[in-house]
């Protein structure tokens, strides 16, 4: 629970509390978007400012029935997402594993003691290369 308290209070939702700010969970069914939502509304986020998003956004009703907007929205049905986030002023998009697919050459992985190095693309062959300048004189 303190990664998820720490990550409200790093992206400001705790605050965003005024009539005018609509907060969007992208990912609200999940495990940590239920706790997000439950953490939101805890610290006194009205559920009339959020919009839960969700692929099954059945799985939302307790939300629904205390006034939070609960909506279908889909990575895999790109269409649906337009609708899904109408009217949102914040976002925080939840997807754990999946959801957005990237290209083979596009680059993941942590550095330093979080991961084993970037994977893919050319960061990703550049860990195994060493640099070097080699000056030729020419006559």
């Amino acid at each position: 629970m303190k990664v998820v308290v720490g990550l409200l209070m790093l992206l400001g939702l705790v605050q965003a509390t005024a009539a005018q700010d609509k907060i969007v969970v992208s990912g609200a069914s999940g495990q940590l978007g239920g706790l997000v939502v439950e953490e939101l509304l805890a610290r006194k986020v009205a559920p009339q400012n959020l919009i839960l998003v969700s692929r099954t956004p059945d799985t939302l009703k307790r939300y629904a029935q205390r006034g939070a907007s609960v909506r279908f929205g889909d990575f895999s049905k790109p269409e649906s997402l337009l609708e899904a986030y109408k009217g949102g002023t914040r976002m925080l998009l939840i997807s754990v594993n999946g959801g957005v697919s990237y290209g083979a050459d596009a680059p993941f992985g942590g550095y330093k003691a979080s991961g084993v190095g970037r994977q893919n693309g050319l960061e990703g062959f550049e860990q195994y290369l060493e640099t070097k300048t080699i000056a030729i004189g020419i006559r």
